[in-house]
């Protein structure tokens, strides 16, 4: 149970220190491995932006409840032309490529746990894309 509760705390600390960054302007970019990473890059660029989800729902005309349902869902159910709307009212800019090739359904899976991993990008290592 002790391994549990430290494995729990540091957890917790990781997903603070990602806060922080976001929050700081330290994370300017965060590449996507996957059409599924998109939900996690809205909600980190809201962050980012200092927008409350009051101030986004606003932005789209809904009420605050409805930002905090996709949030708290990972904007399950959302589609595409919403999550659109949504990086739209943050200025969030996708310029997401997509290679063409064979499919590889049993590595999608992998290719998201991997984009997951390295998500946030320090600005200190990013280069304009311009």
């Amino acid at each position: 149970m002790g391994d549990a509760l430290l494995s729990e705390a540091e957890e917790l600390r990781r997903q603070l220190l990602e806060y922080e960054q976001l929050r700081s302007g330290e994370v300017k970019i965060r590449n996507l491995s996957s059409l599924t990473d998109l939900p996690r890059a809205l909600i980190e660029a809201r962050i980012a932006g200092h927008v409350t989800q009051k101030e986004l729902a606003d932005r789209l005309g809904l009420a605050e409840q409805q930002i905090q349902r996709w949030e708290a869902t990972n904007y399950a159910g959302v589609g595409v032309e919403r999550m659109q709307n949504v990086a739209d009212a943050l200025g969030a800019r996708i310029t997401e490529k997509i290679s063409f090739g064979p499919p590889a359904r049993a590595n999608r899976h992998a290719r998201s746990q991997a984009g997951r991993n390295a998500d946030a990008v320090p600005a200190k290592r990013l280069r304009s894309v311009d």
